[in-house]
């Protein structure tokens, strides 16, 4: 890795400080600070109602934190979030192509077309392209709901509860090596490519 390259790296993509956020007396978060640079993972794990999704609402920018500050450093500092929410946030009466294409439009990608294309290719949905969401098993579902996510390249990318619906046999992201859920942090390492 260049010098250069290093220090990309090092630099904190997403600075966490001090965010707290409660629900009246119940407190889904206290004083919660991190820094994660360019190409690090981070799992957020804890019990049920610990107040993890809450968590990841405040970092996508969904939510206000009653306390602390998110913020992006970097080159793509002025983009978005990408967020996979747990619950699937798509249109069962669209296509999958379809729900793709508007969330595309909705992003603000340049190229819509392009990046449907894209998201079908790496999700291994392309078959379903024209098929709608209704018609589609969970993990399927929740294969166009982790494309939605990615449509805008983000340069940070949180997963809620990312396994829930999927079959891990499935392997579209995968080889026949790896699990899916390892072959997802692969691709995100190699920058979502």
């Amino acid at each position: 890795m260049s010098v250069a390259a290093s220090a990309e790296r090092a630099v904190a993509s997403l600075v966490v400080a001090g965010v707290t956020k409660s629900f009246g007396s119940r407190r889904a978060g206290h004083d919660v600070s991190f820094e994660l640079a360019r190409g690090e993972l981070l799992a957020i794990i804890g019990p049920n109602g610990a107040g993890r999704t809450t968590l990841l609402t405040m970092l996508a920018g969904i939510r206000t934190p009653d306390a602390g500050v998110v913020t992006q450093q970097g080159p793509n500092a002025d983009k978005r979030i990408g967020w996979v929410p747990q619950q699937t946030a798509i249109h069962s009466k669209l296509t999958v192509a379809q729900n793709l294409r508007l969330f595309a439009r909705l992003e603000g990608v340049e190229d819509p077309d392009a990046a449907v294309e894209r998201m079908l290719e790496q999700t291994g949905l392309q078959e379903r392209a024209n098929d709608e969401l209704s018609s589609l098993s969970g993990g399927n579902r929740q294969r166009v709901n982790i494309a939605v996510g990615l449509l805008a390249d983000p340069p940070v990318l949180l997963l809620d509860e990312l396994s829930g619906a999927l079959d891990p046999n499935a392997a579209a992201l995968a080889s026949p090596s790896e699990d899916l859920e390892q072959a997802f942090v692969n691709f995100l390492r190699a920058g979502g490519h």
